[in-house]
């Protein structure tokens, strides 16, 4: 929004809510600071005034308050509008299924390229084009309310961590693997009972040292 744009929004505000007084003048000087930083276009602002319309606000504080809520509620309903738009002409992602995003190993659980520790995970933004709409999605609501960052993407992690998806399947060789082994073990618990032969279990372990010494 350039200057003239939010000069002509105040004046429109202004005649129509009878804002005309110097102090307003100062007033609008300091909403549009906020309104520039918020990302707020003309058109958005100029559809807030006009809903404003039949019940206006008393107060000033009031008009701005109403002001920024209409905003934000057009904006979240336009998205939801692309969103259920894109939902309908998107194919599926091989990688994210859709969802924008990708389950990686999180950085801090690598170590020598393999995935350790509690095998912690990491979300970032996938390469089709629905994680590059919720990157610009993040983009703008960054723009409104700085402080949450845009997200790692799914070509930065990669740049560092290229074999992610082999430490995925890796470890979901593992967890099935233990899975069986535990299943086998208490299968085994239900036909045999409790270890209780404390001799033979002496007698198994020596010869079992035993055949790893040979």
């Amino acid at each position: 929004m350039t200057d003239s744009e939010f000069s002509e929004w105040a004046v429109f505000h202004g005649g129509m809510f009878s804002l005309v007084k110097d102090s307003d003048v100062h007033m609008f000087a300091a909403w549009k600071v906020f309104f520039l930083t918020a990302g707020v276009t003309a058109q958005e602002l100029r559809e807030a005034t006009l809903s404003m319309a039949k019940t206006p606000p008393k107060w000033r504080d009031d008009h701005l308050v109403a002001i920024n809520s209409h905003v934000r509620a057009s904006r979240a309903k336009r998205w939801q509008l692309e969103q259920q738009q894109f939902d309908q002409n998107e194919a599926e992602c091989d990688l994210c299924g859709n969802r924008g995003y990708v389950i990686v190993p999180h950085v801090r659980a690598i170590r020598g390229g393999k995935w350790c520790g509690n095998f912690d995970t990491l979300a970032v933004w996938c390469r089709c084009s629905q994680g590059f709409y919720q990157i610009e999605r993040r983009a703008r609501r960054e723009a409104e309310k700085p402080g949450f960052g845009v997200g790692l993407t799914l070509d930065q992690y990669e740049t560092r961590h290229p074999n992610w998806q082999a430490m995925l399947l890796q470890h979901e060789r593992e967890t099935q693997a233990l899975f069986a082994a535990q299943e086998r073990s208490r299968e085994t618990d239900l036909a045999s009972g409790e270890i209780t032969d404390l001799p033979m279990r002496r007698l198994v372990g020596e010869l079992f040292d035993r055949s790893l010494t040979k």
